[in-house]
């Protein structure tokens, strides 16, 4: 009787990362375990998706969710950065780095750097729990270069972790 398309994945992928929609993120490693895996649970999904990460970058994370929402999710710095540098000017690159709210502009990232030259030249994506602030994206540099960067700070209180983060991706845009 009537057929729904799903929207392209540019296009959810950025639905999911400007705002940080944790529940989208969920639902998307869900369905991946339902086309990839063995069914549409998280677990099954995480699997989809630490498999296709070692598989084609060679990168072994600790992945059991879509959202990072876990605590026992684990990656190191140098891993996200690897694996963002594997992606840039790739098609998949593309369609990551056009998904990533622009730092200083939208989004979770709207109001870090503020005042720096990350400010419109700088994409990333948070990640945050209680006392653990993430960010990891792009800048163009000063310089004119591209620079992957990832910002996982561990222990400071939120409020406190984005004010560092902010002068740290404001050094990286200066480069």
């Amino acid at each position: 009787l009537a057929t729904v398309s799903s929207p392209p994945l540019s296009v959810m992928t950025r639905l999911m990362d400007v705002p940080s929609d944790d529940l989208y993120a969920e639902l998307l490693a869900k369905q991946l375990g339902v086309l990839f895996g063995r069914g549409g649970s998280l677990s099954d999904g995480a699997q989809v998706i630490r498999r296709t990460v070692a598989d084609t970058y060679g990168l072994h994370p600790t992945i059991l969710d879509g959202s990072g929402l876990s605590r026992n999710d684990r990656s190191s710095p140098l891993e996200v950065v690897d694996l963002l540098r594997e992606l840039w000017g790739t098609p998949v690159g593309h369609q990551l780095v056009a998904s990533l709210p622009t730092v200083g502009k939208e989004g979770t990232v709207r109001g870090i750097g503020l005042k720096t030259a990350a400010v419109g030249n700088c994409v990333a994506k948070t990640g945050t729990l209680n006392y653990v602030t993430n960010l990891a994206g792009y800048c163009r540099s000063k310089g004119g270069h591209t620079l992957a960067f990832t910002l996982m700070i561990d222990g400071p209180d939120n409020g406190t972790s984005i004010v560092l983060e902010s002068r740290m991706i404001g050094a990286i845009a200066r480069y």
